[in-house]
């Protein structure tokens, strides 16, 4: 947007009333979808990354094993209990495809699946 020069506001003519107008900032607007979206696509893509398989995804998940943040375990980490947060602490970032396991079987005992579902209606709404 920068480079095509356009301004930070202008006095644009309203849709519904043609002979008023209001001041448009489109700058604003496209932050209000842009960063939702932004950060939707990088949940959505911890998920899978968790969640498919490779033929599903086109790639080989390795962001259990590789200790990223990802949005996955820290939704785990709110919800786990004492027993849980030890299983986490002592497997994830551990590059050994049974302390995966391990992870990722908390991960489903905390449905962590159905916080993903009611974040992706809810974000998906309301950038609609």
């Amino acid at each position: 947007m920068y480079m095509s020069n356009i301004p930070e506001s202008y006095i644009a003519p309203c849709p519904s009333s043609p002979s008023q107008s209001k001041t448009a900032h489109p700058y604003t607007l496209a932050q209000s979808i842009l960063i939702p979206l932004g950060e939707y696509f990088q949940i959505q893509d911890d998920w899978l990354d968790f969640s498919s398989t490779p033929e599903q995804i086109g790639k080989i998940g390795t962001e259990i094993v590789d200790n990223k943040c990802l949005w996955v375990v820290n939704t785990a980490l709110v919800l786990a209990n004492p027993e849980q947060r030890r299983v986490l602490d002592e497997n994830y970032g551990g590059k050994d495809s049974n302390k995966e396991e391990k992870v990722k079987q908390v991960f489903w005992e905390l449905k962590v699946g159905e916080k993903y579902t009611a974040y992706e209606e809810k974000v998906v709404g309301e950038l609609k």
